[in-house]
């Protein structure tokens, strides 16, 4: 599947609507491949049988007052993820969600944040996240190899509200 953008190192996206909406297929609002772009006041819409509004792979993008709203359309097997991490990220940087509102929903599986085979994230603050509906609800979701999660790695969620409803798994 290809994205509506691709994110780079040292960017910064503010002040804009970005939306990928391939109802039939797999859509991406944003895709971020190595970088560790800035993401500011960015509203992302993303529908589709499966679809990601950020999907990051070694990356760590900094997300600040930005909505994610995603929608899985069609039946029981379809996917929606507000923001998947996936692979441990080769620098330094981590990423933070800070102020943000993620909303995720269709008839299958549905995830609020999707992190696999490493910690990617060091913050979550003053932010919501509805993930409703389907067969499998999850806000926050993490898996991998035991021996790929380094240990050391510390998440701090403060003044947010995490809502998984409607799923037979929640």
């Amino acid at each position: 599947f290809s994205a509506t953008i691709h994110g780079a190192n040292d960017t910064e996206l503010r002040l804009l609507t970005v939306e990928a909406s391939v109802p039939t297929e797999g859509a991406i609002a944003m895709a971020n491949y190595q970088a560790a772009p800035r993401l500011y006041r960015v509203k992302f819409l993303a529908q589709g049988q499966v679809a990601w509004g950020l999907r990051n792979y070694d990356a760590a993008p900094l997300i600040e007052e930005c909505e994610i709203s995603v929608t899985a359309t069609g039946t029981s097997s379809t996917t929606a993820y507000g923001l998947v991490f996936r692979a441990y990220p080769t620098t330094s940087r981590r990423s933070s969600i800070l102020r943000s509102k993620v909303s995720v929903s269709g008839p299958g599986q549905n995830y609020g944040v999707w992190l696999a085979e490493a910690l990617h994230l060091t913050s979550i603050r003053d932010s919501r996240f509805d993930v409703i509906g389907g067969s499998g609800t999850y806000g926050l979701y993490a898996t991998g190899v035991p021996d790929q999660w380094i240990g050391t790695e510390t998440l701090t969620i403060r003044d947010t509200e995490v809502i998984s409803t409607g799923g037979s798994t929640a």
